[in-house]
């Protein structure tokens, strides 16, 4: 497994998140079975400690891991609040 995040927030109360993940699933067969999601965000701090993200994430297989997962390969769009104390 290789997992990848980063979050930055170049404006105040502005914030950016990508997050990549790959699991090898058998890389013994030919061809291997693998599993990519990649994740991006965008949050604002609309006031102190209340916090707004939303996200879109899509996880893409390889067609033989697609073919073992049925409904792995997708779209994912989330609308996420958050309080920070």
């Amino acid at each position: 497994m290789l997992s990848a995040f980063v979050r930055v927030e170049p404006v105040e109360r502005l914030y950016l998140a990508a997050r990549f993940d790959h699991v090898a699933r058998d890389l013994e067969g030919a061809p291997s079975s693998s599993v990519s999601t990649v994740l991006g965000s965008v949050g604002y701090r609309i006031a102190s400690p209340l916090e707004a993200f939303v996200a879109v994430a899509r996880n893409v297989p390889t067609w033989r891991a697609e073919d073992e997962l049925p409904g792995s390969d997708f779209w994912d769009l989330r609308v996420v609040s958050r309080v920070v104390f």
